[in-house]
């Protein structure tokens, strides 16, 4: 997985979204946050609140499940800290293609997205059985989920996609087996809080 750096600005009036909502503004603005989640807008994946006790899992037929990893995200804490920190938290979290899925959701649906891609790391490292050393928050690549966030809502509520993991927490993972395919989704189950997973299926070494 490759790098990116970015240039950093002393600025802290500009917004966290440039006028266009095509790419992030310079590191270190705060943007138009007030530190509280505002509602997903209505037919939007996350809408309405689901439970939790039901997920639908697919998986390629014949699958094999490795291994698994469940986190429940608090997208207020999200927020509060997209508050605080601004732009910097979202270079920090998400590697480049995740930064451009995010910029096009825009400010209202920006600390949803960044709580799936925050969501579905700490769901990796799970699956990993830990945090394996050298491993980095970019290393997982949510931006299949984050960018289907904004479109309309399926019958449960729920996103799913393939999921791409490289780096240290990837080499962890591909090292159980073979034929491997690594599925991740998320669901809102309250009002300000996501379950997100990951599942590794294929065959056993």
């Amino acid at each position: 997985m490759t790098t990116q750096t970015v240039a950093r600005t002393t600025s802290r009036r500009a917004p966290l979204l440039t006028g266009s909502d095509t790419r992030l503004a310079p590191a270190g603005t705060r943007g138009p946050f007030s530190g509280r989640v505002s509602p997903p807008p209505a037919g939007t994946a996350f809408a309405s609140v689901q439970p939790a006790h039901a997920l639908d899992l697919e998986l390629p037929g014949g699958a094999r499940v490795l291994t698994a990893g469940v986190d429940l995200t608090d997208v207020q804490r999200i927020a509060t800290a997209l508050h605080r920190t601004g732009s910097s938290l979202v270079r920090r979290v998400c590697g480049p293609a995740e930064q451009v899925a995010l910029a096009g959701l825009g400010p209202a649906l920006l600390p949803w997205g960044l709580a799936v891609s925050f969501g579905l790391t700490e769901a990796a490292v799970k699956a990993a059985g830990g945090i394996p050393p050298g491993s980095r928050f970019p290393d997982v690549d949510a931006s299949a989920l984050i960018t289907r966030l904004g479109g309309p809502a399926d019958a449960s509520s729920s996103l799913s996609a393939v999921v791409e993991v490289g780096g240290a927490t990837g080499r962890r993972l591909h090292a159980l087996g073979t034929d491997l395919a690594l599925t991740g989704g998320a669901r809102r189950v309250g009002p300000h809080l996501l379950v997100c997973w990951v599942l590794l299926s294929g065959s056993p070494r």
